[in-house]
């Protein structure tokens, strides 16, 4: 350390804090520069132009609301399969009786619909974590459920009408 460095942080009322402030300026400074990553566009098969709310950089990515992934998940042909859904490097595997299902809340669903469209355009870190496959199935099985109660109450309105028809 030379003469005048030291002369300087000699000045400085707090070194410490001085020391810190500059380390979170250099964080900060690096996490400017990955949300300015620019994301090269999708295109959509068979053909056709990019979707216009396809994020154009990292940032742009994080501020996508919940209706700009639906639109763009529908125009790559995710959220309703069909002969062009597969044929993405990557599908988003786009469940909406999943997404829709009202124990699931919004702040949850947005964060899942963007780590979905995070992976199918090729982002790192956004595989699918064991909690949202333990919480996909929890919900699976309680779908299944009550669908099988009201089922089962389905048949017993009918038996119980049957019998009213017929005296028993």
């Amino acid at each position: 350390m030379d003469a005048t460095h030291r002369q300087e942080s000699a000045q400085l009322p707090n070194n410490g804090m001085a020391n810190s402030t500059t380390r979170s300026s250099s964080e900060f400074a690096q996490k400017v520069d990955k949300l300015r990553l620019k994301l090269c566009p999708l295109y959509p098969m068979p053909c056709g132009p990019p979707h216009p709310d396809f994020p154009k950089s990292l940032l742009h990515f994080w501020l996508l609301n919940e209706e700009q992934l639906d639109s763009i998940a529908a125009y790559y042909h995710q959220s309703s399969p069909n002969q062009w859904t597969e044929l993405y490097p990557c599908p988003m595997h786009w469940d909406v009786e999943f997404l829709a299902d009202p124990a699931l809340s919004a702040e949850d669903r947005i964060a899942i619909k963007r780590r979905k469209l995070g992976k199918f355009i090729g982002l790192r870190g956004c595989d699918t974590p064991i909690e949202e496959s333990k919480k996909q199935v929890d919900l699976a099985i309680a779908r299944i459920e009550k669908q099988v109660e009201m089922e089962r109450e389905a048949a017993r309105a009918a038996e119980k009408g049957w019998m009213r028809w017929y005296g028993v």
